[in-house]
């Protein structure tokens, strides 16, 4: 923590999103040097511990894609078990569902709403009031907090939807297993470019059963994705 706080002192600022710690401060810096005894002992000793914290968090990771898995066949389940349920050519991700159930397009039951990340060259944009949300909230399963503030200029001048709490928030793309996951916003928030906001229409669809649908159709929303080097969801497609 010490040489954390002795770096962060160091700290120059190039550009507002661009600091760096010069390498002729870092080399000035004094340490700890116990004997080769010692530092070898310390190595060892930190190294066993990551290694049994990693163990950990493999762990953890699988119980939740377990967890996971068990919420969506618990979804298909509780769809198939009504009598007149069976499976449906238009909706392949489902295992079954109630042949009186109509199908229609999400755009005729929700608004969909396009995201955007306000310039970071302009001071006047950032540090606000307004809450803005990255794509990786979408791992969340409900969204309670932004990841950043945006000003009521950035609002005015940048084209920033604002989404009501009580949307459902899909990543359109990102690292690792983002694209395609789905979240509940509990809070009213504008967002990025790597989300998409659905508003269901009230009186016509319910937030929590359409973020349930989606976390369903998890594999089918990625497979839909298109492009080379990172595909890409877009809000057409959904």
């Amino acid at each position: 923590e010490a040489v954390r706080s002795r770096l962060d002192g160091w700290v120059q600022s190039v550009t507002r999103s661009h600091q760096r710690v010069r390498p002729e401060d870092i080399a000035k810096m004094w340490i700890d040097y116990p004997p080769l005894p010692e530092q070898r002992a310390i190595a060892d000793y930190l190294d066993a511990e990551t290694a049994r914290i990693d163990a950990l968090i493999a762990r953890k990771r699988r119980m939740l894609e377990l967890l996971e898995e068990r919420e969506r066949c618990l979804f298909d389940s509780t769809l198939a078990a009504t009598p007149d349920s069976a499976p449906r050519a238009d909706s392949p991700w489902l295992v079954a569902f109630p042949a009186s159930w109509p199908v229609m397009r999400l755009s005729l039951v929700a608004r969909l709403l396009n995201g955007t990340t306000p310039s970071r060259d302009d001071p006047g944009y950032w540090d606000g009031d307004v809450p803005w949300l990255a794509s990786t909230v979408a791992g969340n399963d409900i969204v309670t907090e932004p990841t950043a503030f945006v000003t009521q200029r950035a609002l005015a001048e940048c084209a920033l939807a604002m989404a009501p709490a009580g949307s459902v928030l899909v990543a359109l793309y990102g690292q690792g297993k983002t694209r395609g996951s789905c979240s509940l916003l509990a809070i009213d928030s504008t967002f990025n470019q790597a989300l998409v906001a659905i508003v269901p229409l009230r009186g016509r669809l319910i937030a929590s059963f359409l973020h349930l649908a989606l976390r369903a159709a998890y594999d089918v929303l990625r497979n839909l994705a298109q492009g080379g080097q990172q595909a890409n969801l877009n809000t057409e497609q959904l």
